[in-house]
């Protein structure tokens, strides 16, 4: 029995060492994930960080200045109705959009007991590097520990910013409703949704924002995914990360048992019950009927929101139709693109690929607009006598606006070289160059990755041209 028992010891404290000295590679393994790539990986942190800050404090000043451009026009609107309204309702607008341009900055008073916006992959990120430097892994190279120490304070900061944006967006939200309230009595309806479209579009924009915040780097994805898949880590991340703080994960401790202060437990909520209600009284009953009745009123209520929120409208405006590219960059909303057009051989000219690139930009989802550039390039007469020429150039100007589903009204107006040449600076004389007018149809569509569009245009000036080209105008188009 003395054996057994001593066998049974041994084997524990074997199997104690082995499991920690897995643990310990594997952590030692995470560690030479980031050893090896240590100025990609923290490089990559500290540029994106310092990139997505900039653009919150500079996209926040600029929805703050249209906010106060607007608020400025609803001033000057209610003081030809009520001066004295006007100047209680607004007080002083300087000294209220100066304090709230405070907000976003980090030496602003406003910042002192922030609370912090939760972002699950700022937390997880963090949560790996202090896994790291609690198992001591980094002590050995100074320059890492400095890397790592860096990009955790890179992590803090982005952290403040997001915190200071929502904090300020509750803020704007607040003054909104103050507003509506009191501009309510002065039937200035329709001025102030010009004004409550502006802080939608301004929560559009941080939503955006936080949606590129949640997605990380492929380096970064990549330790994330080795730390996940450690078990070392994974009780640490449940003790220590912000996450695990807040609520009681599991392998935290017996939490089971725990009794939270200040909540009363199910049988006593039952017995209270009892004695409230008498005997005959079913709390079970009672409570089962009140979820039933809640249910249903969630569902009226969820059929409402989707009512409301059709199409694109804020609950706060039924009839507000938004503008997604509103909260896209000036380069998010440019459209590349090139054309392909052939023309048979006649008499005066043979046969000709008109190519073409262009550049629009998409003032909203239902409208673009654009400049474009063509190259006409001769084929020769047919496929016995082939010679390539340049036989000319044109440029373009076009607007597309949406009609219903895939079809595109498209209108626009050319100069066409349409004369042979060798030499490019036989452009400049501008007497040869004709003009053109086209209006039709496009059809845009998508195949897999490939987005492209098919057009016919009538080109109204075409009995103008000399010698007269052909009416119709047939474009395959693709984007790139």
């Amino acid at each position: 029995m003395l054996i057994l028992s001593r066998i049974a010891l041994t084997a524990v404290i074997v199997l104690s060492l082995t499991q920690g000295f897995a643990q310990r590679q594997d952590a030692d393994g995470l560690y030479a994930k980031v050893y090896r790539l240590p100025d990609k990986l923290f490089g990559a942190i500290h540029k994106n960080s310092l990139s997505l800050q900039q653009k919150l404090e500079s996209s926040t000043q600029k929805y703050l200045d249209k906010l106060e451009r607007r608020e400025r026009k609803l001033q000057r609107r209610l003081a030809r109705k009520d001066s004295a309204a006007a100047a209680e309702i607004f007080g002083n607008l300087d000294k209220t959009y100066s304090e709230l341009s405070d907000r976003i900055s980090d030496s602003s008073k406003h910042n002192q007991g922030l609370r912090h916006t939760y972002s699950p992959r700022l937390d997880s990120m963090k949560s790996v590097f202090g896994f790291l430097q609690a198992n001591q892994l980094l002590s050995q190279e100074p320059a890492a520990q400095e890397k790592l120490q860096g990009a955790l304070k890179d992590y803090a900061q982005l952290q403040q910013k997001f915190s200071q944006s929502e904090a300020l967006r509750k803020s704007i939200t607040a003054r909104k409703e103050y507003l509506a309230q009191r501009l309510e009595p002065f039937g200035m309806a329709k001025s102030f949704n010009k004004y409550k479209a502006q802080i939608y579009y301004y929560r559009q924009q941080m939503d955006e924002y936080k949606n590129i915040l949640e997605q990380p780097e492929k380096l970064q994805a990549k330790l994330l995914s080795a730390a996940s898949h450690l078990p070392a880590f994974q009780s640490f991340f449940n003790r220590y990360s912000q996450l695990g703080q807040l609520f009681r994960l599991p392998n935290v401790g017996d939490m089971a048992s725990v009794d939270i202060p200040g909540l009363q437990t199910r049988d006593l909520l039952m017995r209270e019950l009892g004695q409230r209600f008498g005997a005959g009284f079913s709390p079970n009953q009672s409570i089962g009927q009140g979820v039933l009745d809640a249910a249903a009123q969630g569902e009226q209520l969820k059929k409402k929101i989707n009512e409301l929120g059709a199409n694109g409208a804020d609950l706060d405006m039924p009839d507000f139709k938004k503008n997604e590219e509103r909260i896209k960059t000036f380069a998010q909303r440019l459209e590349l693109g090139t054309n392909l057009q052939s023309t048979k051989s006649n008499n005066f000219f043979p046969n000709i690929t008109d190519v073409s690139l262009s550049l629009g930009y998409k003032a909203s989802q239902n409208a673009v607009a654009g400049l474009g550039l063509g190259y006409r390039l001769g084929l020769g007469r047919d496929i016995r006598h082939i010679r390539l020429t340049h036989e000319g150039v044109n440029f373009r100007s076009f607007v597309d606006i949406k009609m219903k589903g895939s079809f595109w009204i498209t209108g626009g107006g050319e100069l066409n070289y349409r004369s042979s040449f060798k030499d490019f600076s036989i452009l400049q004389d501008l007497s040869p160059w004709q003009k053109s007018t086209l209006v039709g149809i496009t059809k845009k569509y998508q195949l897999k990755k490939m987005k492209g569009n098919i057009q016919i245009l009538y080109d109204f000036l075409h009995r103008q041209q000399v010698p007269v080209t052909q009416p119709v105008v047939f474009r395959v188009g693709y984007m790139l």
